[in-house]
């Protein structure tokens, strides 16, 4: 019976693939995953390392044994990764949870109706609007909860992405640095300057996707190289993810 770890280089990164040939009554296995950090790609080439030198010198049987001792080193790189990839996402929603505070600024007398109105609209209206309305409206369906304006789940994670360049252009309104400054066609030119504001909304509300979409991309990295240990060693992804988080309880 082979075991093996094998590495592919690709566009994103290397990918390792373990491999354990099967048998009579027993069935091959075989995982891949991508690298989650340097550290892991480096911790899987010595596991690599290892696994070759164990199998010319152990029986099939003693080296399963030897397995989930050798891989402590992978178990705690997997570890590192995992609490900085938590470490990110809770980076993450806590820009996304300011960039979605309601501005001081906007008027939300009105609320009551604006929200009244699109609770008597059908769904197709009501996407409508989510996708055009101003701030003002935003902020008034906003502030009033999912619960109390009837959107539904695909509905309000609408609202709370069109709410992130609304809001920050509100912001940027009230700051120097987008004030209209004097130019040749208008040499009296004061207030906001509206299109630079506009700007600078969609840049930072595209990096808040960006950050988000690459928080989703480490949650499936990080679980292909969870399902690659749990091969490796024949245990459960849970208590593997308990060790790797200091025995913290994982669920199942």
């Amino acid at each position: 019976m082979t075991i093996q770890i094998l590495e592919s280089s690709t566009r994103d990164g290397p990918i390792f693939t373990f491999s354990r040939e099967g048998g009579p009554g027993v069935s091959g296995v075989s995982k891949s995953a991508l690298a989650t950090s340097d550290a892991m790609a480096s911790a899987f080439r010595k596991f690599g390392g290892r696994l070759e030198y164990l199998t010319g010198r152990f029986t099939k049987e003693a080296l399963e044994g030897e397995l989930p001792g050798e891989m402590r080193g992978l178990v705690a790189t997997f570890g590192a990764d995992v609490r900085a990839g938590l470490d990110e996402s809770r980076a993450v929603n806590q820009a996304f949870a300011v960039a979605r505070t309601i501005p001081p600024t906007l008027d939300l007398s009105r609320a009551d109706f604006i929200v009244e109105t699109v609770r008597a609209m059908d769904t197709r209206a009501r996407l409508q609007f989510i996708k055009t309305c101003d701030a003002t409206a935003a902020a008034a369906l906003w502030s009033t909860g999912q619960a109390l304006t009837g959107l539904s789940d695909i509905e309000w994670q609408m609202l709370g992405d069109r709410v992130l360049p609304l809001f920050h252009m509100v912001r940027a309104n009230t700051q120097a640095n987008f004030a209209r400054r004097p130019s040749v066609d208008r040499i009296l030119a004061t207030g906001p300057d509206t299109e630079a504001a506009e700007a600078d909304a969609r840049r930072a509300a595209a990096e808040l996707f960006a950050r988000r979409d690459a928080i989703e991309a480490r949650e499936s990295n990080l679980q292909r190289v969870l399902a690659v240990l749990s091969a490796i060693s024949s245990r459960r992804p849970a208590d593997i993810l308990a060790e790797a988080l200091g025995n913290v309880a994982a669920a199942a």
